[in-house]
């Protein structure tokens, strides 16, 4: 989930985000401004990284 703060400015708390749209807390919630290509690339990062994440635990998990 990313939070988009546009010039750097964060009008959010991503923990009341989390708790608005009832985000479980294994879900990453990161602030990024989106015209920002390093701000986007982190944001892409932790997307793939907690995807990995639910993949190996599900593949450990029994059936």
């Amino acid at each position: 989930m990313a939070i988009n703060c546009f010039d750097g400015m964060q009008y959010h708390d991503p923990q009341d985000v989390r708790e608005a749209l009832a985000i479980s807390s294994d879900v990453p919630v990161v602030a990024c401004d989106a015209r920002n290509r390093e701000s986007t690339k982190h944001v892409l990062i932790s997307l793939v990284e907690y995807v990995l994440t639910m993949r190996r635990s599900r593949a450990v998990a029994p059936a």
